[in-house]
């Protein structure tokens, strides 16, 4: 199986990741392995380029709440580095915030237009 690290569950990552109950990053399980029934909705975006967060960790996790029977709904877009943001100059990637928004509205989340 191949499995996709996050740089900052890497041993050898020159930060110090920790998780909230001080346990280093890389000694907690894989987001996607603690999935629940209880997790939320979860909206995720996600690009193929980012270096950072391989994009399998959106899709193992997206996997993992669909197995939960979790609604989920998950966006990935060919370029845009890791940390984009709002991606303000870039006319498609850009588009991710209207489809959170999307989501939300049709969630009952936001109610303005």
């Amino acid at each position: 199986m191949i499995t996709y690290i996050h740089k900052s569950r890497n041993k050898s990552c020159s930060l110090k990741c920790l998780a909230l109950d001080g346990v280093p990053a890389y000694e907690t399980p894989a987001s996607e392995k603690q999935v629940t029934s209880r997790t939320p909705p979860t909206f995720l975006f996600h690009t193929t380029e980012d270096k950072g967060v391989p994009p399998e960790n959106s899709i193992l996790f997206y996997l993992a709440l669909r197995r939960a029977g979790v609604p989920a709904e998950m966006h990935i877009y060919e370029r845009g580095k890791h940390g984009v943001g709002l991606a303000p100059t870039d006319s498609v990637l850009s588009t991710w915030a209207g489809r959170l928004a999307d989501w939300l509205r049709a969630r009952g989340l936001l109610t303005l237009q």
